[in-house]
């Protein structure tokens, strides 16, 4: 199976601090569009509770990806923000003093994330959703919460 990834390019580096409030904050809504786009590569620095939110126009609801959750135990991909796992991967994913890289790719029938950028390794992968639906044109929004901030940075 061949995959084609179109990714987010800015042309400058933005920084986006989030809350402990668990507020999702969309990316469009700081001039970075993700319409067109099958991937994108972040950083971020957080104790624990980094969330990214994947909105497409066919569901209300978007789907969650909790990076280093539960006070850093673990990571998952939710179908729905705040309902169960369906997919998990236990282990420490972030830290509270050094920004963490991480690239989330998405398809149409496939989600996962791995540690590192683009060019990254396959084994870096620690998350793996195969979808039996298709999502597109999709929206991304980031947070964090639970008792923890976080700082990310989108080049």
């Amino acid at each position: 199976v061949l995959f084609l990834f179109a990714g987010i390019y800015c042309n400058r580096t933005t920084r986006i601090s989030t809350t402990t409030d668990y507020g999702l904050m969309y990316l469009d809504e700081y001039g970075i569009s993700t319409s067109g786009s099958t991937y994108i590569t972040f950083q971020v620095q957080a104790c624990s509770d980094a969330h990214i939110a994947l909105k497409y126009q066919t569901k209300e609801q978007p789907i969650e990806i909790v990076i280093g959750g539960w006070r850093n135990t673990r990571s998952c991909i939710r179908l729905t923000p705040q309902d169960n796992c369906s997919v998990t991967t236990m282990g420490a994913m972030l830290d509270c003093a050094e920004y963490r890289q991480f690239t989330l790719y998405w398809t149409e029938s496939q989600i996962f994330v791995k540690k590192g950028n683009r060019t990254a390794e396959k084994s870096n992968i620690f998350l793996n959703l195969p979808l039996n639906f298709t999502i597109s044109d999709i929206k991304v929004g980031i947070s964090t919460g639970y008792g923890f901030s976080g700082k990310w940075m989108l080049e």
